[in-house]
């Protein structure tokens, strides 16, 4: 009888900290966003480190501080919980184009190009990560595969400023002034108020 009894409350005490373990998950998650739309990162970070000691094995919280520490310049950082994050999710779209944003920051163009494939995949009709892939092949001086990346982009979204202005510069690269122009037009059209 005692053993049951002792099982029976065993199992209580596991239930209460496990809610309020969720509790607390919920309560510095929410913090730590509202961290984050106020630009207090440093904080948002902190906010999100207890998150993830409350529920370690939660994407969220890896994800939304590589986010912060993004925000704050770190980009090893950063990838480093975005990798965390794909480990635990790893058909986390979101978490494949800012680790690629990253590591393009960071000058790892391989690493950036390989993250954008891998979202490409799991989402092929999202204008920004053709964009992306776009931005990281002008960085490689690879004009005419980036031109390609916005042409994609532009086929998904036509009214896309951004990748007008990006598929000008990589024309320009090229010595195609006058298509330049026309893009470059095009961008001030979709978005005049774009400085």
């Amino acid at each position: 009888m005692k053993k049951v009894l002792y099982t029976i409350l065993l199992l209580f005490f596991i239930s209460i900290s496990e809610s309020f373990a969720q509790l607390n998950h919920n309560h510095f998650i929410l913090m730590g966003r509202i961290d984050l739309s106020e630009e207090n990162y440093s904080e948002a970070i902190r906010n999100f480190n207890m998150a993830i000691i409350a529920k370690p094995n939660d994407f969220e919280g890896y994800f939304l501080r590589g986010v912060a520490k993004y925000s704050l310049n770190d980009f090893t950082g950063a990838v480093n919980d975005f990798t965390k994050t794909l480990e635990i999710h790893p058909l986390y779209v979101r978490a494949y184009h800012y680790r690629g944003i990253s590591n393009d920051r960071l000058g790892n163009y391989a690493d950036a190009k390989s993250d954008y494939n891998n979202a490409i995949k799991l989402d092929p009709f999202d204008s920004e990560l053709h964009i992306a892939m776009g931005s990281t092949k002008l960085h490689l001086n690879e004009f005419e595969d980036a031109i390609a990346s916005f042409d994609t982009a532009l086929i998904i979204n036509p009214s896309d400023a951004n990748a007008y202005i990006n598929r000008g510069v990589a024309k320009r690269f090229l010595d195609r002034l006058d298509d330049a122009v026309e893009d470059l037009n095009k961008a001030v059209y979709y978005d005049f108020f774009n400085i």
